[in-house]
């Protein structure tokens, strides 16, 4: 499903380092690191938003730097923070990007009303996003990312915002992408969310790979920023 190789890329706080790693179809990858570590650049460059100095990215064989639509149309990204269009209401902002994705108004309807009920954003969803609440922007966000059913979708800190019921609310939805076949990598601080949700981690130190695995690999490893996330763990389990 996605395929990134020998990725070189650099920006002001954050470069990536020759990374190679695979998602496949259905699976959730989790990146983790510190906020330095490459791994939100790494979700800008996937998703196109910056360019890489060298390295290939595909989605289902398609090369993303090509910038074809093929493989533009199959990509959802959310990125951090998550962008709004202020003057628009949430609903508004919903149909805006549905059409932009060529989904019949029928469609569109039916998606909106879909995501609102999944993402329980409620009545808040036809309020004006510059007045709405944080969260609601967010959940508003979250909707536009998937509208459009993509094979592959980034999230940079999809609970960000979000009040107690996010991590499960936004696990609901993962899981409901992944049971379609999409792909999800989900770059995140919060190691109890991910650990629920991820098949994979791959764990990034100064835009290279530190280590990659399930997170029983993870845990049996003897790197010192593994026994510092397992001690992260520990403390969220008790």
């Amino acid at each position: 499903m996605l395929k990134v190789q020998d990725l070189v890329a650099g920006a002001v706080t954050e470069r990536i380092d020759g990374l190679s790693f695979k998602v496949g179809t259905g699976e959730v990858l989790a990146v983790v690191g510190s906020s330095d570590s490459g791994k939100h650049l790494l979700g800008q460059v996937i998703a196109g938003v910056h360019q890489a100095i060298q390295g290939e990215v595909l989605i289902n064989h398609y090369r993303l730097n090509s910038i074809s639509d093929k493989a533009r149309i199959q990509l959802g990204y959310l990125p951090n923070p998550a962008p709004t269009e202020d003057s628009l209401t949430g609903y508004e902002l919903l149909d805006l990007i549905g059409s932009v994705y060529h989904l019949a108004p029928p469609a569109r309807s039916e998606r909106i009303q879909n995501l609102i009920e999944r993402l329980e954003i409620g009545p808040s969803v036809y309020s004006v996003l510059e007045a709405a609440p944080a969260q609601v922007r967010q959940k508003v966000a979250l909707g536009a990312t998937v509208i459009h059913r993509p094979k592959l979708v980034i999230l940079d800190e999809p609970t960000q915002m979000l009040d107690f019921n996010g991590p499960r609310i936004v696990g609901e939805l993962i899981k409901s992408l992944t049971a379609s076949s999409s792909s999800v990598l989900l770059i995140t601080d919060n190691l109890e969310f991910a650990q629920g949700l991820a098949d994979h981690f791959l764990v990034l130190s100064n835009g290279q790979k530190l280590i990659e695995g399930t997170m029983a690999q993870l845990l049996n490893q003897s790197h010192p920023h593994t026994r510092t996330l397992r001690g992260v763990l520990e403390a969220v389990g008790s």
